[in-house]
């Protein structure tokens, strides 16, 4: 087996890339709305497609690749949790501060600085969640499309060796 090739595909964007390649876009957008039989079906497809271009090697790679992944985003959700409970808490003490504040007069005020940072922390933090959707729903196919798929494709790979 190529090492170049097997370095590569321990990179999950690289592995998620070569998957994507494999499976058809429209098809994985409908995914969820197939019956299970049709699921098996797509499954099995993806699968053999996969068992043809890769070695064992180079999916044993590729799952560990997405395995470890997993893991360590796993890890890091309480982290963002945290990080949405503050801004939460501090949101609500702006909408109770600015219940009792005269809004001609606010921007006057010295409460509008710190408003104002406030508010561009939120909007920041909004900014930040919309990248973390985004790798929820990569952390989502790599849990339910992905892995199934490599581990479909080695069992094929035992059956045919």
């Amino acid at each position: 087996m190529n090492l170049h090739r097997e370095i590569k595909l321990a990179e999950p964007k690289i592995v998620r890339k070569e998957l994507d390649g494999i499976i058809q876009t429209k098809l994985f957008a409908k995914y969820n709305h197939f019956r299970e039989c049709e699921k098996e079906i797509l499954l099995q497809k993806w699968a053999t497609d996969l068992s043809r271009k890769y070695s064992n090697k180079e999916l044993k790679v590729m799952l560990s690749t997405l395995e470890k992944e997993e893991a360590r985003d796993s890890a890091g959700i309480s982290k963002w949790l945290g990080y949405f409970a503050v801004y939460v808490a501090v949101v609500s003490i702006l909408i109770n501060l600015l219940s009792f504040l005269d809004m001609k007069n606010f921007f006057k005020s010295f409460y509008a600085i710190p408003f104002l940072l406030v508010l561009v922390m939120v909007l920041f933090y909004l900014f930040r969640t919309t990248f973390f959707f985004k790798e929820e729903f990569d952390n989502y196919k790599s849990k339910v499309i992905y892995m199934p798929i490599i581990q479909v494709a080695l069992k094929c790979k035992c059956k045919n060796n």
